[in-house]
């Protein structure tokens, strides 16, 4: 099982986040009471303090609505990094289209750098091959 903090401490920096204090950790019992069945995590912070707390679900304790993805822990921690990169989109506010809407959007970037990040034609922090 991947590391949290570990992906966090990467990645947070590439998001130009490194100064927030960002926790995360694995949802508990009483985070899952909390959370939205099938989401595989979710974050909460306070932008003017530049704070937030991320849970992350472990597999199985979500109902995954696309079987074909694998659980993939780096991008559900980067998807929830991303949201700290856009503060100002508040979720609530309609009928919750456009939350739906935005959170694919992440979703697909998120997918999208770690993709970037593993590929073989670099070396992981955006370079090329020597």
């Amino acid at each position: 099982m991947q590391n949290l903090k570990e992906i966090c401490e990467e990645w947070a920096p590439r998001l130009g986040l490194a100064h927030w204090e960002i926790a995360v950790r694995w949802a508990d019992e009483k985070d899952l009471e909390e959370m939205t069945p099938w989401a595989e995590s979710d974050v909460k912070f306070k932008p003017c303090a530049e704070k937030a707390v991320i849970r992350v679900k472990r597999e199985g304790d979500y109902k995954q609505l696309d079987r074909s993805e694998r659980h993939d822990v780096e991008a559900i921690v980067v998807h929830e990094l991303l949201h700290l990169v856009f503060p100002h989109f508040t979720y609530g506010e309609d009928d919750g289209i456009k939350d739906s809407l935005f959170d694919i959007g992440i979703d697909r970037i998120a997918k999208c750098l770690v993709k970037l990040k593993n590929c073989p034609c670099g070396d992981g922090k955006g370079g090329e091959k020597q």
